[in-house]
């Protein structure tokens, strides 16, 4: 098993207050270290530490992680392992894994919106987003979108969820997470990554691969591109 400075070919990577996840492809482990500022299980101060090596489930093909989320609050994590159709669920708290959300299949993102206790994920090999309660994982409940679903970003405050998709042309959906459904539609220049929300000039961000640039898309007004 590799150690944590050791993140040559780790696959995902998410941020949180106090909190660093990185899953291992080759290894299927994921790694946590913890930075000031964050809740009482977190290192205080100082440069980053190793907390030690969490094993996940073994993947049942080739292939390995995607995107990861953590719940702040408590210090769960959100791992999604796109080979193996499944959202592994980690107590960061305690460094131990909990179990394995099945039947997402391709899934590639994964979102913990805290403000309204709600995870969502992106499922690439079926075109939908998942939308469960954070407490209750049996709540499932799943929403057709574009092609290609990939990176998730969501606005408390109007209740949308933005959703980087793939396709020819490639497009974003916007959704309505109080009625699950899509509300918009819009093409953008190329291949999404990843998405951020920003509240406070209450826009979405996309990252779009190639050609290599930024749209921005306000959340007032979903329906059209802002700025790129």
């Amino acid at each position: 098993m590799k150690r944590l400075h050791d993140v040559s070919d780790c696959r995902a990577i998410m941020r949180r207050p106090g909190l660093i996840v990185l899953t291992h492809g080759a290894a299927a482990l994921a790694m946590m270290s913890f930075i000031g500022g964050a809740p009482a299980f977190a290192q205080t101060n100082g440069p980053l530490q190793s907390r030690g090596q969490i094993e996940l489930p073994a993947h049942k093909n080739s292939g390995g992680f995607d995107h990861a989320d953590v719940h702040a609050a408590t210090g769960r994590v959100f791992v999604a392992h796109t080979v193996n159709d499944a959202l592994d669920v980690v107590d960061g708290a305690n460094d131990r894994f909990l179990r394995s959300i099945p039947n997402l299949k391709g899934i590639a993102g994964a979102l913990v919106a805290a403000e309204a206790n709600l995870v969502f994920t992106s499922n690439r090999g079926e075109n939908t987003v998942g939308i469960f309660p954070f407490n209750d994982e049996s709540a499932l409940a799943k929403i057709p979108v574009g092609a290609s679903p990939n990176g998730l970003a969501y606005d408390p405050k109007r209740k949308l969820l933005l959703v980087g998709q793939g396709g020819n042309p490639a497009t974003v959906a916007i959704l309505d997470v109080t009625r699950r459904t899509v509300l918009h539609t819009v093409t953008v220049p190329g291949r999404t990554r990843w998405t951020v929300f920003d509240p406070q000039q209450e826009m979405f961000f996309v990252n779009v691969s190639e050609p290599p640039v930024i749209v921005g898309i306000k959340s007032s007004r979903p329906g059209e591109i802002a700025r790129t």
